[in-house]
């Protein structure tokens, strides 16, 4: 149905032009767990790996809040104070990134684990588009060597026509000193940093102590999963297979970041649906949740994911010392 249905859409479009509420609608049918699962409403979906696409059209949010269009309407002059994440990626062939070397950025202002349980917000509130201070976690970045490589806060999910985002950024040109508004890429971001020369997003040094880091350390999974008040919102996954629970009680899955059927994966997800996720494997060098991780966003579940790269080896080691 979901192959079918994209396709419906392709032709839809290739008649009548581009239509954003159309793409909504589909991601709407899309998003109960079909592959090529997409990042925002307005965005093509997602087709293999590397999660960069094109956002086709204007969210409706945009105009209603008297924006004439989403992200910084003058080129950011500040770099963003404090960042948690490192996003590097290969810049692909196509017009869109090859008509500059210079692009401005954009994220969602982070949020904490501890404040993961918490209603999503609406994006305009993620973004802080409008008010004062506006667009905070945002930059102009130069490409160098064919790559892309942004410093910024880990962006947070916000809420959209009840589709939760992935974690995600936009990017604009800039075109003789301006930004250029007429087309959008958006890049996901989320902690994978083993996955791949062309595509990795890790935590920079310290950052697993920040606030509003998506990548977290074991004391602060231990406060927040073990020991904090609002502790049965949260699920932890074991990306190895293995049953290292870390602790007894609580929501917890084992799964195998390889083994593992997407229709398996599938039913943890939608059990777990907009609640908080902390994933981790055995230890830093471990590639099972960086995999797993990919897997299940690539799926449309556990948007509001964090992740523990000290994994269980460093949690056990932690607790002893």
């Amino acid at each position: 149905m979901a192959s079918d249905l994209c396709r419906r859409v392709r032709l839809h479009e290739h008649r009548y032009g581009r239509n954003v509420l159309l793409r909504r609608a589909a991601n709407l049918v899309l998003s109960g767990g079909a592959n090529n699962a997409r990042m925002c409403l307005a965005c093509d979906p997602v087709h293999d790996n590397v999660p960069i696409v094109d956002t086709t059209g204007e969210a409706a949010w945009v105009g209603r809040q008297g924006l004439s269009h989403a992200g910084p309407a003058t080129l950011p002059t500040k770099h963003v104070s404090n960042p948690t994440l490192r996003v590097r990626f290969r810049a692909p062939q196509n017009t869109f990134w090859n008509k500059s070397g210079t692009f401005v950025w954009w994220a969602a202002q982070p949020r904490d684990l501890s404040d993961a349980w918490q209603p999503h917000p609406k994006p305009w509130e993620a973004y802080r588009a409008t008010g004062g201070n506006v667009w905070p976690n945002s930059g102009v970045v130069k490409k160098v060597d064919g790559f892309i490589n942004v410093s910024c806060l880990a962006p947070q999910s916000y809420l959209e026509e009840g589709l939760l985002s992935v974690r995600h950024m936009h990017f604009m040109a800039v075109v003789n000193g301006a930004i250029d508004t007429l087309q959008t890429m958006t890049v996901g971001v989320w902690p994978s940093h083993h996955l791949g020369k062309d595509f990795e997003v890790g935590h920079l040094k310290s950052a697993t102590s920040h606030d509003g880091c998506c990548c977290v350390d074991p004391s602060k999974v231990q406060g927040v999963l073990q020991r904090g008040q609002r502790k049965d919102l949260y699920f932890r996954i074991d990306a190895t297979g293995s049953n290292k629970t870390l602790w007894e009680g609580g929501n917890v899955f084992s799964v195998h970041h390889t083994k593992a059927t997407d229709e398996e994966l599938l039913k943890i997800g939608r059990e777990i649906g907009t609640s908080p996720v902390v994933v981790y494997c055995a230890h830093p060098e471990c590639t099972a949740a960086s995999t797993l991780m990919s897997r299940l966003q690539h799926l449309g579940q556990c948007r509001n994911v964090f992740y523990m790269p000290a994994g269980f080896q460093g949690y056990q080691g932690w607790t002893t010392q």
